[in-house]
């Protein structure tokens, strides 16, 4: 497929994913996994190539914030439902109650950006969630991209405390299972994601609910608790 039916192609998916999204009324999200598998392997989609772990990709200019945790910044809390704390330079969040997600923010307020973080599973259930909240607004309106140590990724929002799916969980053969790490990374470009695990590319959406907000670190138990998250590495770069 050539440079120039490749850009048609995304044109055209961009287009009817954002007539679709406005005829939504509050925003739909559409995942375009897809759409980027068929052309991921032509190097037609801006920043597949270049996001490397030394090396910012174009559109990354400015360093935003950067935090290798070893410092306490961030909330530390201990009780009978979890633990935020920090352990070996690393920011630890533990949820010993099933069905419920605890997170922990860093108090900024972004709008474009690329964000990096480095997780580990340290303990408890392979079906768990983990990863980054972003444009967070309140506690009730926000979005999560999150991986799970079973090797599933999603995408999803919280609109006035409803929680929808704009991603559902999807496997990926990117997601280190187990105890092991794993680097997050998405791009938020307005209304566009971008998504990648250990510097591979695993898919894309769009929508245009929240525009801006503050970021955060999210892990959640399914039916079995004792989910334990080390977080290391956080990185935030500016958009051009």
């Amino acid at each position: 497929m050539s440079r120039h039916k490749s850009i048609a192609i995304i044109s055209i998916l961009i287009f009817l994913c954002s007539c679709v999204a406005l005829l939504g009324g509050m925003g739909l999200g559409l995942g375009l996994r897809d759409a980027f598998d068929q052309l991921t392997s032509n190097q037609a989609i801006e920043d597949t190539s270049e996001h490397t772990t030394n090396s910012p990709a174009a559109g990354r200019k400015l360093l935003l914030l950067e935090d290798n945790f070893s410092q306490q910044q961030w909330e530390i809390t201990v009780d009978a439902d979890h633990d935020k704390r920090y352990e070996n330079g690393r920011y630890v969040i533990t949820a010993r109650v099933d069905n419920y997600s605890f997170w922990s923010l860093a108090e900024e307020s972004l709008e474009n950006f690329v964000v990096e973080i480095e997780t580990t599973q340290l303990a408890g259930p392979n079906e768990n969630d983990y990863g980054l909240i972003l444009r967070h607004q309140d506690d009730a309106n926000f979005y999560t991209f999150e991986i799970s140590g079973d090797g599933f990724y999603s995408f999803s929002k919280l609109v006035e405390d409803e929680y929808l799916e704009i991603i559902p969980w999807q496997e990926s053969e990117a997601i280190r299972q187990g105890e092991q790490k794993n680097r997050l990374r998405l791009k938020a470009d307005g209304p566009n994601f971008t998504f990648y695990v250990n510097d591979e590319l695993i898919d894309g959406a769009i929508d245009p609910t929240f525009s801006q907000g503050d970021i955060g670190l999210v892990v959640g138990a399914f039916d079995e608790p004792g989910v334990s998250i080390a977080f290391d590495n956080l990185k935030v770069w500016a958009l051009e």
